[in-house]
Order: C-alpha cells, then sequence, then structure tokens
C-alpha cells in the first residue's frame, strides 16, 4: 500500500514539530510489538540528536 506524498509530508511535519512522542504497543506486546516500538525510538532519539 502506497501513502500519497502529501500525507507523508503533513505526517513529518507534525512530528518535526512536536515536543514529545508517545510510542505505546497493543495490549500484551509479543516480539514484535516491542521491536517495533524500539526501532521507533532509536529512530527518533537519533532524529532529535540530529535537529540540535
Amino acid at each position: 500500500m502506497l501513502f500519497p506524498t502529501d500525507e507523508i509530508n503533513r505526517l513529518k511535519d507534525v512530528l518535526s514539530k512536536a515536543g514529545k512522542i508517545v510510542i505505546t504497543t497493543h495490549h500484551r506486546p509479543d516480539g514484535d510489538a516491542m521491536g517495533s516500538s524500539l526501532g521507533l525510538y532509536n529512530y527518533f532519539s537519533k532524529k532529535e540528536l540530529k535537529q540540535r
């Protein structure tokens, strides 16, 4: 499934202006959910360091 470019750009804009972002999983997370959450955390952590 492809997302329209304008929606992706809008999401990037919202995330770049966010002061804090909450990353959560579903109830009783499995390994995939934990791995995805940790991946997002690492991505946003590194992104934040580059913007400072």
